[in-house]
């Protein structure tokens, strides 16, 4: 069992930067900060390793910077942890380790302390040359996603399952890759973004009530790979709900203006669901339609309101 210097001396031999209460850095362009709060049983279930915890907290920190056109450059972490196991922290920071590697990024400083319940906060700061936030997409706008949705939350009914032989969809759940790239590309074109933490339609809605704006969503346009439409069918589901609601898939959601859109697909893969429409003009509430005009409901994860199939653990 260590105790909290042991464990800040062991830390400080693979992140030299930590040590001291305080800690200067640079950017060179606008300064972007994110933080993000993890509680086992709530974001980790028993099947997450150390390792996993660890990986997951990061990449998930990481994507709020990315789904703001931005490059993340330093990390806070601090953790609330029930004793001083070093194989353990040696394995959670493992975890954090690769990502950071993977994403160039710092981690400088933060904080430990004993809790009954493990918890990590993840602070990410970061720079960006054009911020992009969630309102200014205009009506006439396409609403794009990178990537394939609906893949994490088949992940995460893999693992609840022991369905674990299937290591591709499972990792998906558990080391989830922020699309960092795509962010910096596509912050050239977008007129709005967010990233899929808790679901395509409820993340959409957030968007949409940022901008004052309504959506038309073409749910057969929405990409959902193989994988996914395996395991939802195994249990006989709907594919297209984990990929409208599961979340924690984080891909990028986006506008672009219709004059910009062929010009960002030559340098970004990324599929276009639906366009901007006005709101409804009663009450100026967003709304969420399909391709027939019924109204999409919107339905999400949300940690004080959850449904059973879509619980992140």
């Amino acid at each position: 069992m260590a105790s909290e210097f042991e464990i800040i001396k062991k830390l400080r031999a693979v992140f030299p930067k930590i040590g001291d209460d305080a800690v200067e850095f640079k950017v060179s362009n606008i300064p972007i900060v994110s933080t993000d709060a993890f509680v086992m049983g709530e974001h980790f279930g028993d099947y997450f390793t150390p390792y996993d915890m660890g990986y997951k907290a990061l990449s998930a920190s990481i994507s709020d910077i990315a789904a703001c056109g931005g490059i993340p450059k330093y990390v806070l972490v601090s953790m609330g942890l029930s004793s001083g196991e070093m194989d353990f922290i040696n394995e959670l920071y493992r975890g954090m380790q690769e990502v950071a590697n993977l994403y160039k990024v710092e981690i400088i400083g933060g904080d430990t302390t004993k809790s009954s319940t493990l918890f990590i906060s993840v602070t990410v700061i970061g720079e960006t040359k054009r911020f992009i936030g969630r309102n200014g997409a205009r009506v006439g706008d396409a609403i794009c996603v990178t990537g394939e949705l609906g893949s994490s939350a088949a992940g995460l009914l893999a693992l609840k399952n022991g369905l674990v032989g299937n290591r591709y969809i499972c990792s998906l759940h558990l080391n989830p890759k922020p699309r960092v790239k795509e962010g910096i590309k596509i912050g050239k074109y977008a007129s709005s973004m967010i990233d899929i933490s808790d679901g395509l339609i409820i993340d959409l809605s957030h968007l949409l009530e940022e901008s004052c704006v309504g959506a038309e969503i073409w749910k057969n346009k929405i990409p959902i790979s193989k994988e996914t439409i395996k395991i939802a069918n195994k249990f006989s589901l709907s594919a297209q709900d984990f990929a409208m609601s599961g979340g924690e898939d984080f891909e990028l959601l986006f506008t672009i203006p219709k004059d910009k859109l062929k010009e960002a697909q030559k340098k970004v893969d990324f599929t276009e669901i639906g366009e901007i429409i006005e709101p409804r003009t009663e009450n100026r509430k967003p709304r969420i339609i399909d391709e027939e005009g019924n109204d999409i409901p919107v339905a999400g994860f949300d940690h004080f309101n959850r449904s059973p199939l879509l619980s992140k653990e």
